[in-house]
């Protein structure tokens, strides 16, 4: 028997040297375009499903359960006064139209990972409905953890929008002069909602190798789009520079950095992209390439 083994591993090692031979010896064509894409895959588990739960059911008690704290934070810090003379538009219609682009622009991030990879690349195009449900669960516990984080502390810092200031000398200044959300300016929910999706989309390219269109420029564009909607919120007077900045810090920790610990730290990151081949004899190949981060 061990006779025969090694006679089998043997002509099967000779076959493989004359087969990497003929093709040395005769290049063949590569297709240009890949076939298919081939990254990690989110490891999305029971302890995640609680995570993610908790994260939901704390962010409605913030909102619901505990009631705003009047901590009388009112007016800008560092930088806030020069950049609020920048960007605010000085006319309602400006400011309500700015209010609503960065509305739909909301929307537009929540939603992208999800369409996009989840249900475009990863389920569309691949048929791998596992992958897609996973990248879904993978989105729904970073949205919810950002949700949770930005719920209790508009509740403890209770900060008023800047167009507070302006509410005593014009009501109808904006809308929400008479309204309990005139006192949840700290920090942004437009831009930190927007930033996590930009992050979930930056780490399907990164750790799984989704690239639907947009290909490699699809995080710089992601992040683009968010950057615009903190700035549309500044021109709309509903928020300070600060509440913009810590608003994307907390979006981008959500979004890219807790599923990168959860989920892909410590895995190898390489994407491997199959190309289709045509061999020395006519036969139909498909080869491997692996890219390295």
């Amino acid at each position: 028997m061990k006779v025969r083994a090694w006679f089998s591993c043997a002509l099967l090692a000779v076959s493989l040297s004359a087969s990497l031979t003929a093709q040395a010896a005769e290049p063949t064509a590569m297709a240009t375009e890949p076939l298919r894409e081939l990254g990690l895959r989110p490891r999305f588990g029971l302890s995640d499903g609680i995570f993610t739960g908790v994260m939901l059911s704390g962010s409605v008690l913030a909102q619901v359960a505990i009631p705003p704290i009047r901590t009388g934070w009112r007016g800008g810090i560092l930088f806030d006064e020069a950049s609020r003379g920048v960007f605010r538009s000085e006319t309602l219609s400006g400011r309500r139209g700015a209010a609503r682009a960065s509305d739909v622009g909301l929307v537009t991030m929540f939603l992208a990972p999800w369409a996009l990879d989840a249900f475009w690349e990863a389920g569309v195009r691949r048929e791998d409905w596992g992958l897609s449900a996973q990248v879904f669960l993978v989105g729904l516990e970073a949205y919810a953890t950002g949700a949770a984080v930005l719920a209790l502390t508009k509740n403890v810092a209770s900060r008023e929008r800047p167009y507070g200031r302006e509410c005593a000398a014009d009501p109808g200044y904006d809308r929400g002069c008479g309204r309990e959300d005139r006192y949840r300016s700290f920090f942004s929910g437009h831009t930190s909602v927007a930033f996590t999706g930009a992050g979930l989309l930056c780490g399907d390219r990164r750790y799984l190798g989704l690239r639907p269109e947009g290909g490699a420029l699809g995080c710089p564009i992601a992040l683009g789009v968010a950057a615009s909607i903190g700035a549309l919120r500044m021109m709309a007077d509903q928020h300070y520079a600060s509440d913009v900045l810590v608003g994307a810090a907390v979006g981008w920790a959500s979004g890219y950095l807790l599923p990168y610990y959860l989920h892909y730290r410590g895995r190898d990151a390489g994407v491997v992209t199959l190309f289709p081949q045509v061999g020395p004899a006519g036969e139909a190949l498909l080869v491997a390439r692996l890219q390295l981060p």
